[in-house]
């Protein structure tokens, strides 16, 4: 099942700010993907450094009952290549795609 990239887009996004930690609760890892219909090289290059530096790590107790990493990549429609940051990169070929 495919959907146009217009539908895919105008979907709401639920965002989670306060998290209920259990006692099961250990790591959690958010990737965020956000998808571009143009080439990566004609991101305006603050954007791309700000992509590539973003680093968000939200330890519970020392890191003792847990922690939270964002990851961020930027995935081109056009012809599938991505930006990421740190934690991003560990994942990031999976995001990209070839026509």
């Amino acid at each position: 099942m495919s959907f146009p990239v217009s539908q895919l887009l105008a979907q709401p996004v639920t965002v989670v700010e306060d998290p209920i930690i259990s006692a099961n609760y250990f790591t959690a890892i958010i990737t965020g993907v956000i998808l571009v219909d143009k080439p990566l090289e004609q991101i305006d290059a603050d954007i791309r450094k700000s992509v590539e530096k973003f680093k968000y790590h939200k330890g519970f107790s020392f890191g003792f009952k847990g922690w939270v990493d964002i990851r961020v990549i930027v995935t081109s429609l056009n012809d599938g290549s991505n930006i990421a940051n740190k934690k991003g990169r560990e994942v990031s070929e999976i995001y990209g795609f070839t026509k």
